[in-house]
């Protein structure tokens, strides 16, 4: 039973993990030209791009990729929009 609610658990942060990515994807595909010239450095397109495959094709994602978007690039990603 614990084995059964770990990957339960695992499931639902990496669901909330891919959601949470979908609503940064969205935001980056609706920021305005001038602001994403103010951080050029950020890959905007690569952001919305992956917007679209958790969106669309959820199945071809992998959950390590999940896990390093969520746990390194996206503290990056706010730590750079906040500088």
């Amino acid at each position: 039973i614990v084995q059964a609610r770990a990957e339960v658990n695992e499931e639902i942060l990496l669901r909330a993990a891919e959601r949470l990515l979908e609503i940064i994807g969205e935001a980056a595909t609706n920021c305005s030209a001038e602001f994403k010239s103010r951080y050029p450095a950020i890959d905007w397109v690569g952001i919305a791009g992956l917007r679209v495959v958790l969106a669309h094709h959820y199945h071809r994602t992998q959950p390590e990729l999940i896990w390093r978007f969520a746990s390194v690039d996206a503290p990056l990603l706010g730590a750079r929009l906040r500088h």
